[in-house]
């Protein structure tokens, strides 16, 4: 059995799983608060995070607020900058609104996180939060996309790919992009290097600044669970998290994957 276990502090709220238990944290649906208006969401890639950028531009649009922009973005919701570099508010350079002194209220475009940067950007009294999901699904979601909208050329299924690295293969154009890709991509836009991957210590670091960094850590499984628990962080209303599916795969496009190599990806 799963439930959801809440633990709440002035200022931290956790969502995680816990198995073989009945505590369910309680929260107040009448506590009197202030709708918070600067937020800090850490966007990582196919973690539910255009549904939730979604919500929290709209959210800017219908209470005039003003969100972390630079002077041109591409499409997908990055910044016109190498994404190989953690956010700096240079990025912001002759934008109008960066050039007029405006005050910014919501950070939400893919970038790769950095606290610091982000923090003075948005000033104080913001909240953090992010979106993870587990890796399994992470690595199958991230296939399908760059199948499906044909954002890698000539890409093999996943299965395919799986079985091509464990016989060795190195140098085909699809395992280096996995291997880029797929890798811990959560732990990457969150800001630890490529080279820091198998590094415990550094792994470990990042994993604390993480705790430190963010005011509520939501789960993509859990994803209804986690925006009640968006809302009561940021004192919201139920119309506020209302959203639609962007972005996702069918059941249909989904790779599919022998046991062992799902045993294989959650390593």
């Amino acid at each position: 059995m799963i439930s959801i276990h809440i633990e709440e502090t002035p200022e931290i709220i956790r969502v995680g799983y816990l198995s073989d238990t009945k505590h369910v944290g309680n929260l107040s649906e009448t506590k009197q608060c202030k709708k918070v208006q600067k937020i800090g969401f850490a966007k990582l890639h196919k973690c539910a995070s255009t549904s939730i950028h979604n919500i929290l531009v709209r959210y800017a649009l219908i209470n005039d607020l003003n969100v972390v922009l630079p002077n041109q973005t591409d499409s997908k919701g990055y910044f016109d900058q190498d994404y190989k570099e953690p956010f700096s508010r240079k990025w912001l350079a002759n934008a109008p609104w960066e050039e007029a002194g405006l005050e910014y209220h919501i950070f939400c475009l893919h970038a790769r996180w950095n606290q610091a940067e982000i923090s003075a950007t948005l000033g104080e009294g913001a909240k953090y939060f992010t979106m993870l999901r587990h890796p399994v699904n992470l690595a199958v979601s991230l296939w399908d996309y760059g199948i499906i909208t044909n954002t890698w050329q000539g890409l093999r299924a996943l299965e395919e790919v799986i079985q091509a690295i464990k016989k060795g293969d190195e140098n085909s154009l699809d395992v280096k992009l996995f291997k880029e890709w797929i890798g811990n991509r959560m732990l990457y836009d969150l800001g630890l290097n490529y080279e820091d991957m198998k590094n415990e210590s550094a792994i470990e670091t990042m994993t604390k600044q993480v705790d430190q960094n963010f005011n509520i850590i939501l789960i993509v499984e859990r994803f209804e669970e986690s925006l009640i628990l968006l809302k009561e962080l940021l004192c919201w209303d139920y119309r506020d998290i209302e959203n639609l599916l962007l972005n996702g795969t069918g059941e249909n496009t989904r790779a599919k994957l022998t046991e062992d190599s799902i045993k294989w990806l959650g390593k």
